[in-house]
């Protein structure tokens, strides 16, 4: 009895090895979508961190190469560069790409290299201060807020690197230059009109004059060659030769039509300019200019950032 009890316990455990493992459900059509559409709402937002972390999220539940794009385009955004660099790298390891994708990506690739590379190369604290400033103002053109603070945050972390400790001695028996800085921002309300509105009423307003210049010399002509005409009809002689009439007619001619198209565009251009300065004239400005006064050895450093 002892012998048939072990003899079925054995069996029972072999069963139960060659079991196989179980394994997680596959995720859903429907989940990869909501965690996609997650993802996309954060990016449409301007939460770049957030829509990488669900892109790669979505990624996970179905590896597709074109999602690799995506959490590319939102590390970079994000300012995380180096990671929007081996996403990009990945997804051109693949060939069963879409090509014009491919192409987007080999760019966007050759962009990330190269802010790399740039701040690999500012050695000095000063050169990467500069190019940090750099980037903010590409961050501000693109009204990337995410990555504005990120690098603005990098900024004052360099700034106060910049400030000397409070161990150091000074070199002369002088007080050491105040650490503070002095800022003060001025914010206008309104716009002036559009540079490009006076570039439009400017040129509209030369086309003007330069067609009706034309127009007036095409009179003339016209007149010199009635009047030969009208005296030689009445007997007397003139000094215009029938080719030289011919010659004035056909330059009146040409002048008229080139004056005519001068002032149609002259007026379309006039008309222009004054509808952008109408437009543009008032316009609320989003941003101000800051002006600040940094405290240094021997002098101070100015700074101005803004839209100009």
């Amino acid at each position: 009895m002892l012998r048939t009890s072990v003899l079925s316990l054995c069996v029972v455990g072999l069963s139960l090895s060659v079991l196989p493992p179980a394994r997680a459900a596959e995720p859903s059509a429907t989940e990869v979508q909501a965690a996609y559409d997650s993802a996309m709402e954060d990016y449409q937002a301007g939460r770049f961190s957030e829509a990488a972390r669900g892109f790669e999220r979505a990624y996970a539940m179905q590896p597709d190469a074109a999602l690799l794009w995506n959490i590319g385009r939102s590390w970079e955004q994000a300012g995380e560069l180096t990671k929007a660099r081996d996403r990009y790298t990945e997804f051109l390891s693949h060939e069963a790409v879409n090509a014009e994708l491919r192409v987007k990506v080999a760019d966007a690739l050759v962009r990330v290299g190269g802010k790399i590379q740039a701040r690999q190369d500012a050695k000095t604290q000063e050169e990467r201060i500069r190019q940090l400033r750099k980037e903010i103002t590409e961050a501000e053109a693109d009204r990337n807020a995410e990555l504005m603070k990120k690098l603005q945050g990098e900024l004052d972390a360099q700034r106060g690197a910049e400030q000397p400790s409070a161990t150091a001695k000074p070199v002369a028996s002088e007080p050491a230059p105040a650490s503070t800085t002095l800022s003060q921002t001025y914010e206008p309300q309104k716009s002036r009109p559009s540079v490009w509105s006076w570039v439009l009423l400017g040129t509209g307003v030369a086309a003007l004059a330069t067609g009706a210049g034309m127009l007036v010399d095409a009179k003339v002509k016209r007149d010199s060659v009635h009047s030969a005409i009208d005296n030689a009809r009445a007997g007397f002689v003139t000094d215009m030769s029938l080719t030289d009439a011919e010659g004035l007619e056909s330059d009146a001619n040409r002048n008229a039509a080139i004056g005519v198209a001068t002032l149609a565009t002259g007026g379309a251009l006039a008309v222009t300019g004054l509808v952008v300065a109408l437009v543009t004239r008032g316009r609320t400005v989003e941003q101000g200019v800051s002006f600040g006064a940094q405290p240094r050895d021997g002098g101070a450093m100015f700074s101005a950032s803004g839209r100009f």
